[in-house]
């Protein structure tokens, strides 16, 4: 059934967009239910600018260098975090992020936003995150990336974009986004159920990496130094049996390893858990809306993110194929793209996996669900996948060598420790998204009760 949507020639005051997408019906409602607050445009709040338009150079440790892969829904994710030096932090001034810095990723997935905090710091970005200093006093940070997450905000920045594959907004139209104005105490309350859920989420992450660090203490980890050299040699015999001829394979970190595994209790994954891959249902089935379709990018160590790039597929098919449905005890486990990402799913998701994952069902009940995925998420487990995987472009991890990995086993007193740490880690994160969604609903409630007065 054809959907349209009419609008007068008055309306056209944007003047340089003229096609239908932008005069849906959704973003006309919304428009007529914003238009009866008090706006300001986000251009006059502040600076809103971009990040190095240049090449630059890599190295170790340094300035925190953000690109719109590191801005996600509400905090930043530096696990992928690369480094530059402070030449380029000073030529590129304009875009040092400093505290309550809002960002917010203009290329690729729009409308990741988030509120740059003390622990993120020196941080720098590329041109593909936009960076907004507040100066306005009638303003709270918080408060204008809080709204900016909402729907009234996301379809304003969704609005703007523009682009085929790949979508883009530019500066000049970020900053024409309308923020709308709060009295200062409803503003500060607001902000402070949002930071409450920043901290939250900061507590979430600190107690997960403090459990994979007592891993790798009780591993012994921390004590092997895992060179990498220029040149290795091979066997001929080692070639065949491992039937790789790649000079990664045989690197000297990842024999350091190997032989480390021969001197600790292991299990193979096989051996704890059978596993089963999902499917590509292909993009002639996806939806605008209906059950979540799975994919890499939304598997993480602690649980599934959505964002605006998922994609999803009819109740229809999603029956017909149900039996790829995750359920509580189940454990996601990444192949394709990202391999090695692991997920115990701990809650109901309405959705079925893709090809590029596979699902764990635990046979072995001595082996905590969070403990494994723990373990598989750790450097020891990386690296082991990281060898084995093959690709140029796409890392693959077959089967067979998934079935391969192995698995660390430690005393059951230990295995219960850190598995109760990863739990209270994701309890936390629960917290800190529950406190998030309130705070976005407080935000939407005000701008439509301003249609009643």
């Amino acid at each position: 059934m054809a959907v349209w949507s009419e609008v007068s020639l008055s309306l056209l005051s944007h003047g340089y967009r003229i096609d239908s997408e932008f005069y849906r019906n959704e973003y006309i409602k919304k428009d007529d239910i914003l238009n009866h607050n008090n706006l300001f445009k986000l251009g006059s709040l502040g600076i809103v600018t971009d990040g190095e338009h240049g090449s630059v150079s890599f190295i170790n440790n340094g300035i925190k260098y953000l690109t719109a892969e590191n801005i996600k829904s509400g905090y930043v994710d530096i696990s992928k975090i690369r480094y530059v030096g402070f030449d380029v932090d000073q030529r590129n001034a304009r875009a040092r992020v400093f505290i309550d810095d809002i960002l917010v990723s203009i290329k690729g997935t729009l409308g990741q936003i988030s509120l740059a905090e003390k622990w993120l710091l020196p941080a720098n970005m590329n041109r593909d995150v936009a960076i907004i200093k507040i100066k306005s006093h009638i303003f709270d940070n918080a408060f204008i990336a809080l709204f900016l997450q909402s729907k009234y905000g996301l379809y304003q920045l969704a609005r703007e974009g523009s682009g085929g594959v790949q979508q883009m907004i530019t500066l000049g139209r970020l900053r024409g986004v309308r923020i709308p104005y709060l009295e200062d105490n409803i503003q500060e309350k607001i902000a402070f159920g949002y930071r409450k859920s920043l901290e939250l989420a900061e507590l979430s992450k600190s107690l997960y990496t403090h459990a994979q660090g007592l891993l790798e203490q009780e591993l012994g980890l921390h004590k092997l130094k895992f060179e990498k050299l220029v040149g290795v040699e091979a066997k001929f015999s080692e070639a065949t049996n491992n039937n790789r001829i790649d000079a990664d394979y045989y690197q000297t970190h990842f024999r350091i390893l190997n032989e480390y595994l021969k001197t600790i209790n292991t299990k193979h994954l096989s051996i704890i858990a059978n596993f089963k891959k999902g499917i590509e249902v292909g993009s002639s089935s996806y939806t605008k809306e209906g059950k979540l379709f799975i994919r890499v990018s939304n598997v993480k160590e602690i649980g599934i993110e959505t964002s605006q790039s998922d994609k999803y597929i009819s109740e229809q098919k999603y029956f017909a194929i149900k039996s790829l449905q995750p359920i509580v005890g189940d454990l996601l486990l990444t192949k394709d793209g990202t391999p090695g990402v692991c997920y115990s799913v701990d809650k109901i998701i309405e959705g079925v996996i893709s090809s590029g994952i596979v699902r764990l069902k635990l046979h072995d009940s001595s082996i905590l669900n969070e403990y494994l995925a723990l373990v598989i998420n750790s450097r020891i487990c990386r690296m082991q996948i990281e060898r084995a995987c093959s690709g140029a472009l796409i890392l693959h991890w077959k089967p067979r060598d998934i079935s391969r990995l192995q698995i660390p086993i430690l005393p059951d007193k230990l295995m219960q420790e850190l598995s109760d740490m990863v739990v209270q880690s994701k309890q936390a994160k629960l917290e800190s998204n529950k406190l998030l969604e309130q705070a976005k609903g407080c935000v939407e409630e005000l701008i439509e009760e301003a249609v009643t007065k």
